[in-house]
């Protein structure tokens, strides 16, 4: 019997050495395969990290060239804003000095040469001579002896005269408006100061 008992315990020891072999070969495989998943997975998140570190960079670029487009125009915008004051400023001030002109005799003398060189330039036709509702205490002197007609214009807002010749769908401008409005963009355009 104990031949018996050697030989089972044999072959406990043999299929215990089996089961013990293959459960470390099936430990070992498990192992590797757990460690390949890891090492995948550590891959995985590091490209996903890498990923999302990327498109927060893009973002950030993004918001940041924004940001600074955003601040350039601002400033763009105060600069034309504080150059149109500037021009506003200038040119009210040049329409106060002509509003000082036109109250003293000197203005009216001007109007009533205007009026009699479009006269002298166009002698063989009549025309209607446009005034500011303002001027038109001056209208009997603005006729060039009969020549012309007077009328208030509400688009001569400054002052000055416009000869029409309707017939011959002509017109002479020597309007203070019309002067205004030159000097103006004329000064924008040589100060640099163009809006």
């Amino acid at each position: 019997m104990i031949n018996q008992t050697e030989k089972l315990e044999k072959f406990k020891r043999s299929v215990f050495d089996d089961v013990s072999a293959r459960a470390d070969e099936l430990i070992n495989e498990t192992e590797a395969e757990c460690g390949e998943r890891i090492r995948q997975a550590k891959l995985e998140a590091e490209e996903l990290t890498e990923s999302k570190r990327a498109q927060i960079d893009r973002e950030y670029q993004g918001l940041a060239v924004r940001s600074v487009s955003a601040d350039r125009l601002e400033s763009k915008r105060k600069i034309l804003l504080k150059r149109e004051s500037i021009i506003d400023k200038v040119f009210n001030n040049v329409r106060e000095e002509l509003e000082k002109f036109m109250k003293t005799a000197d203005y009216e003398k001007l109007l009533i040469k205007r009026v009699e060189e479009c006269a002298a330039q166009y002698p063989d036709k009549k025309g209607e001579v446009l005034i500011a509702p303002k001027d038109k205490s001056l209208a009997p002197k603005l006729t060039a002896g009969g020549k012309f007609t007077v009328k208030e214009s509400g688009s001569i807002e400054i002052g000055g005269v416009t000869v029409v010749y309707p017939e011959d769908n002509l017109a002479v401008d020597g309007t203070f408006d019309l002067k205004f409005t030159q000097q103006r963009q004329s000064f924008v355009s040589r100060s640099g100061m163009s809006v």
